[in-house]
């Protein structure tokens, strides 16, 4: 039997009770801005954003329906730029315009690095094995100012043709043919993102395969040759979101917050691990503070990453996915509220 209206506004309204409740708990204000929902796709599964500020497009994967589009800025249309994509995940540029790809697994699915340029021709395969063979799903991607690329490669999907043991963060210099090399083993490692001045690589772990799987946000202080430093010191644990749904996608601003798509506000069967301490949403991290100073809700579950660009107003704008869809923050209109470790919180709300 279907639901009815009623049924329908009273499951909002204590899903919107209880989501309130768990944002009291842990004492994490909901940030105030300009959210809009961009495009959306049937059955699609949205991931790894990254903004051309030339073009002022932002191009972005859809997992589900194995397609990459390209989101206009200026027109507000979006338009399939690779079909079919390999299953791709994770994107970024690379230092001359060209786009490096993260191929996941799955039917259909590369398991590989590859670069394109922006006409999604001249592919080059930069990585698809590690001491012989295949990778597992290269998930997200990193490109550092001097070359040297950063990608993860954790498995998600059904594991019957994992050929690999490790689950590794990987370095990968070019022009040396030396192949992937594993710098960092963790659970299930997500996503990955350099500190403003690059001494440091911060990388997600969010193991959502069984409960009380390690669900972190990581930073390594990277020596001159690229690998993270031996001395204990060298490594940090950012944050720990515990049981909830942990961290996939960050980004950062030009003030340098750092921004994790973390969480889950509604119950997913597919994912009984998780709880709902943490609900879905980007959370902003303060890392002179070493804390959560906020967090902008957004509507779908599955939040699963960001990068920061520029609107059709030049506002500083953070592009995120999420579930079926793309979405847009105008997170220049409240920078001034972030600094000093306060951030603009709805009041009535809370």
């Amino acid at each position: 039997m279907m639901p009815t209206t009623t049924h329908t506004m009273l499951s909002y309204f204590i899903a919107f009770l209880v989501f309130l409740e768990i944002c009291k708990a842990h004492n994490i204000p909901i940030v105030k801005a300009k959210t809009e929902k961009l495009v959306s796709f049937e059955g699609g599964f949205t991931e790894g954003p990254i903004y051309d500020p030339i073009e002022e497009e932002v191009y972005f994967s859809d997992i589900f329906n194995d397609k990459n589009h390209i989101y206009s800025i200026r027109t507000k249309t979006s338009r399939v730029w690779r079909d079919p994509s390999g299953r791709a995940n994770g994107l970024s540029f690379d230092r001359e315009g060209r786009i490096l790809i993260c191929e996941g697994a799955d039917t259909g699915g590369g398991r590989r690095l590859v670069s394109v340029d922006k006409n999604a021709q001249d592919e080059i395969v930069l990585a698809d094995k590690f001491n012989s063979v295949r990778l597992n799903s290269p998930n997200d991607v990193a490109v550092a100012s001097n070359g040297f690329i950063y990608f993860t490669d954790p498995r998600y999907t059904d594991r019957y043709d994992m050929e690999m043991q490790e689950e590794c963060v990987f370095l990968l210099i070019p022009g040396k043919d030396v192949g992937p090399i594993c710098i960092i083993t963790l659970d299930i490692p997500n996503g990955v993102a350099f500190s403003p001045d690059e001494g440091y690589l911060i990388v997600t772990e969010n193991n959502n395969k069984k409960k009380g799987g390690s669900r972190k946000v990581h930073m390594y202080e990277l020596g001159r040759n690229g690998r993270p430093v031996v001395e204990p010191e060298g490594h940090t644990i950012l944050y720990d979101f515990e049981t909830g749904r942990g961290p996939d996608g960050v980004c950062l601003d030009s003030d340098g917050y750092l921004y994790i798509t973390a969480g889950r506000s509604t119950p997913a069967p597919h994912f009984l691990t998780e709880d709902l301490s943490f609900p879905g949403g980007v959370y902003i991290y303060n890392i002179n503070v070493r804390d959560i100073v906020g967090y902008f809700p957004i509507e779908e579950d599955d939040v699963t990453n960001c990068i920061v660009g520029k609107n059709e107003h030049g506002v500083e704008t953070m592009f995120v996915t999420a579930g079926t869809s793309l979405y847009s923050i105008e997170i220049g209109s409240v920078a001034d509220n972030k600094s000093n470790n306060n951030v603009e919180v709805d009041h009535d709300e809370l």
